[in-house]
C-alpha cells in the first residue's frame, strides 16, 4: 500500500480508545460463541464439550478478519512513512495467516465431529482438536491488543 495509492487520511473529529476498538474487533465476534455456551451450559449442565470449539474457531476468523481489514485501513499521519507501512502490511498478513487457520480449524472440527458421530471412530481425538483450538485462539487476542496499541488503530462505531 504505497501513499500515492491511498486516500487522504481523514481528519479525526473523535479518538476512540483502546476498549472501544477492543469492543469492536474482539469481543463482539465473540458473542455467539459466549451465547451459545451458555446456553448449553443452561440445558445440558457445565460440561467439557459446553463451548463450541468450531463456534470459537468460526469467531476467531472473523476477529482476525476485521483486525486485517481495521490494519488494512490505517491511515498514517505522515503521508511517506514506508517503513510504517510495512510493519502494517506484516502484521495484517500474519492476521490473514490466523483467519486461514482459524478457518482451517473450523472445518477440522465440524469434520472430525461429523466423523465421530457418524462411526464412532476417533473418539480421543476430538477433545485433544478442542484443546488445541482453545489453546490457538490465545494468540490472536494479544497480537490483536498489540497491533492496535503500536498502530494506534481507532474504532470505527
Amino acid at each position: 500500500m504505497s501513499a500515492e495509492s491511498s486516500p487522504a487520511c481523514p481528519p479525526r473529529h473523535k479518538t476512540h480508545s483502546t476498549l472501544a476498538w477492543m469492543l469492536v474487533h474482539v469481543i463482539f465476534p465473540l458473542i455467539p460463541f459466549v451465547i451459545e455456551g451458555l446456553l448449553r451450559c443452561l440445558i445440558l449442565g457445565f460440561r467439557f464439550d459446553s463451548f463450541s470449539s468450531a463456534t470459537l474457531s468460526a469467531s476467531m476468523a472473523l476477529i482476525c478478519f476485521f483486525i486485517h481489514q481495521s490494519l488494512i485501513a490505517h491511515c498514517f499521519p505522515m503521508p511517506n512513512d514506508k517503513e510504517g507501512e510495512q510493519n502494517v502490511s506484516w502484521v495484517a498478513n500474519l492476521f490473514s495467516i490466523f483467519a486461514i487457520l482459524s478457518i482451517v480449524l473450523f472445518g477440522a472440527v465440524v469434520l472430525l465431529a461429523a466423523i465421530v458421530e457418524q462411526y464412532k471412530v476417533a473418539q480421543d481425538a476430538l477433545p485433544t482438536l478442542w484443546i488445541g483450538t482453545l489453546m490457538f485462539c490465545f494468540i490472536p487476542i494479544p497480537f490483536a491488543y498489540q497491533a492496535q496499541k503500536s498502530f494506534k488503530l481507532h474504532a470505527t462505531l
